[in-house]
């Protein structure tokens, strides 16, 4: 890093500040590893592998400039990196394997993170057996992407490659960790009337017109999470991805569709009439826009639905897809980008724990029914210059990648609902997480038992 003292962008920025209270802004990925291990050759990669990474190996500091407070990026390679190794924890009988890497990793996931003194990446090496590893690499959102955590852990496993082999892998420099960050560049557009009413409505329909949201037994005010992951298979996996004989040929459309109508079905079971719907989904703007080029590039959108719209589920999903294209061409991304900026400097005369304090009270009065996060397919193959559902990065020395468990750990804002969808090795997994304080655990296995039954079962 050339310059010590890098001002956040926007988006870092509101993550910092939104960092408060039970709103951690993790993004977690757990890499599940077959085979023999060699711990010094990890050691080792994890070691070379930051080196690469200035963002991963600085805290943030406030600076006044003006009478105006600003955090910058303070590059601390002195700082410790944090590489744990350590047995799996066991939660209960019942649970799943997810659900007992969280539970072994929650001492470091629920800590307060301290961002002017820590670095924001961990690993940890869990030990489930013998030949069966979990590679679990998070990091605090204000230091990265989804994208960003993938590239980083594409150049892990080959930096680990390399010194358990001593050759690299034929695949360590392919591009494209996340096939959604593949976007044609467009120039800014300057904002029309229509574009800022749609913009401003969306906004406030959150706090004017609270949108529905499930009715369940959950605990009120309990803090936890649910974790429901599905995996499905090769043939359904690829029946989604395609358009034959479907209404939406667009899998965040369809996703978008299944979770209103599943919200509608839930509700109706326990007598609560249908209500408007709202999503934010996650949009990755790297390579969109030619002046963004940040560490965190994820911006969102926001799609709604009346209850009349929902009757006829094809017509109902050719309208999302209507709306996500025409949110696209009103370059909603970059405003919703431009929002945050304004925001930001508008609060610039207080300091950060007071501006904290006053974020973290704002974006908590803002709710949605769900949000989604589709993120293509993880380290695509490509077939004539395109991403393909298949993933190049399958074996690391002599360990089998056989799966990946990929979440957001308590993110800001009042999101009761994240639906998280990623393609690995030609087959689509699916992660909802439900807050504990809407859901019980039964109830989320239930939900996400009628999005997948929409997705599945039905026209879309």
């Amino acid at each position: 890093m050339q310059d010590a003292n890098l001002r956040l962008d926007a988006i870092s920025e509101m993550l910092a500040l939104s960092s408060f209270g039970n709103g951690k802004n993790i993004i977690f990925c757990g890499l599940d590893l077959k085979g023999p291990m060699d711990l010094q050759a990890f050691h080792e990669a994890s070691r070379q592998s930051v080196t690469d990474f200035p963002h991963f190996v600085s805290t943030i500091r406030e600076i006044k400039i003006n009478g105006r407070y600003h955090l910058v990026r303070q590059h601390s390679p002195d700082l410790p990196s944090w590489f744990g190794v350590q047995e799996l924890k066991i939660r209960e009988s019942s649970a799943s394997l997810l659900d007992n890497i969280l539970y072994t990793l929650s001492p470091r996931l629920d800590r307060d993170w301290d961002l002017f003194q820590e670095l924001p990446l961990e690993m940890h090496l869990i030990r489930v057996s013998e030949r069966h590893h979990v590679l679990a690499i998070f990091f605090h959102h204000v230091a990265g992407d989804v994208g960003s955590l993938m590239e980083f852990a594409q150049v892990f496993m080959a930096n680990y490659h390399e010194l358990f082999t001593g050759q690299p892998p034929d695949w360590k420099h392919e591009p494209l960790p996340v096939s959604s960050s593949r976007k044609a560049p467009v120039e800014k557009k300057q904002e029309k009337s229509q574009a800022w009413l749609d913009r401003v409505g969306g906004t406030l329909s959150g706090f004017l017109r609270p949108p529905a949201i499930p009715l369940g037994n959950g605990d009120r005010g309990n803090d936890e999470q649910y974790h429901i992951k599905r995996v499905l298979s090769p043939r359904d996996s690829q029946e989604l991805a395609g358009s034959k004989g479907r209404a939406c040929a667009s899998l965040p459309d369809r996703l978008t569709a299944a979770t209103h109508l599943a919200v509608d079905q839930w509700n109706r079971e326990r007598g609560i009439g249908p209500g408007t719907l709202t999503t934010s989904m996650t949009v990755n703007m790297r390579g969109r826009y030619k002046d963004l080029d940040n560490p965190n590039n994820s911006a969102l959108i926001f799609l709604r639905s009346l209850p009349h719209e929902r009757r006829n589920p094809n017509e109902f999903c050719r309208l999302l897809a209507m709306q996500r294209v025409r949110r696209f061409r009103t370059q909603s991304d970059s405003s919703y980008y431009q929002n945050l900026q304004r925001f930001n400097n508008t609060f610039r005369i207080l300091p950060f724990h007071l501006r904290r304090r006053l974020v973290s009270f704002v974006m908590n009065k803002h709710q949605v029914s769900v949000a989604i996060t589709p993120l293509g397919v993880l380290w695509p193959t490509l077939q004539e210059g395109r991403p393909t559902g298949e993933t190049f990065l399958k074996k690391s020395g002599a360990l089998d990648v056989t799966e990946v468990h990929g979440i957001g750990y308590k993110l800001a804002s009042n999101t009761r609902l994240l639906l998280v969808a990623y393609a690995f090795r030609d087959q689509v997994n699916l992660i909802l997480t439900s807050s504990a304080s809407l859901f019980t655990r039964q109830e989320s296995e239930q939900f996400m038992d009628l999005i997948m039954e929409n997705l599945l079962h039905s026209a879309l």
